[in-house]
């Protein structure tokens, strides 16, 4: 069940830092270290509840388990052995309402950034003008990586776990799926910090820096002409 909270945590939590940012620039308010983390114990609670109902709608029922095994045996993916598995009825009213509140979560989560999202946007937008170039590069390169943050767990959690719940509430039966959608929710922690790498510039440079120095490639020179200032003097 840890799995499943650190899974759904990764999206409960996105709405934190977007309503910090947002407090900060729409009403001039730091948040306090208690605010910040009474905001994080929400979306601590959130997953948290997720993860126990799905424990619950899950827990182990050997009639069920007996059943299972046997359709397992018949799926040539499986002619190593059969792995541990937790599994529940798809049309029973537990699992739905499981998924039902699973969908409320994200709903909230990601309506909640979004919402911060245009709120920053239009003030930033409003105050552009008095912004110098390098502040303007700054808020334009935050935005950026914050919405990057957000949208890898959307592609790389939210889609193929919701993929895969509809294809199991349809009746569709695609042989290994379950598999290739496990094997991409598996990418997210190594996602999440490579996003922030390649989206932030001194990042990026120390990188490709470090790739450079290890390869030996030489870094190609620029050479700059400066331009040189002819007088004439017309008798």
């Amino acid at each position: 069940m840890f799995y499943v909270f650190t899974l759904f945590f990764c999206v409960t939590s996105i709405p934190v830092q977007f309503l910090y940012r947002y407090f900060i620039i729409c009403h001039d308010k730091t948040l306090t270290i208690f605010e910040y983390l009474l905001l994080l114990l929400i979306s601590i609670i959130g997953a948290f509840a997720f993860a126990g109902i799905f424990g619950y709608v899950c827990w182990p029922n050997d009639k069920i388990i007996e059943e299972k095994i046997k359709l397992l045996k018949e799926d040539s993916l499986y002619f190593r052995g059969i792995p541990k598995f937790v599994v529940a009825e798809i049309l029973q009213l537990p699992l739905i309402s499981c998924f039902t509140f699973s969908y409320f979560l994200v709903s909230v989560s990601y309506g909640i950034t979004i919402f911060s999202c245009i709120k920053v946007w239009k003030k930033l937008k409003s105050q552009e003008m008095n912004f110098s170039e390098e502040t303007r590069k700054l808020h334009k390169q935050m935005t950026k990586t914050m919405i990057l943050q957000a949208t890898v767990p959307l592609f790389l959690v939210l889609l193929p776990i919701g993929l895969g719940v509809t294809a199991g509430f349809a009746m569709i039966n695609v042989p290994g799926l379950g598999m290739l959608f496990n094997s991409v929710c598996g990418w997210l922690p190594v996602a999440n910090p490579l996003v922030t790498i390649i989206s932030i510039k001194i990042y990026r440079e120390v990188i490709i820096s470090s790739f450079r120095k290890c390869f030996n490639i030489q870094q190609p020179r620029r050479v700059s002409v400066v331009p040189s200032t002819l007088s004439f003097n017309i008798a």
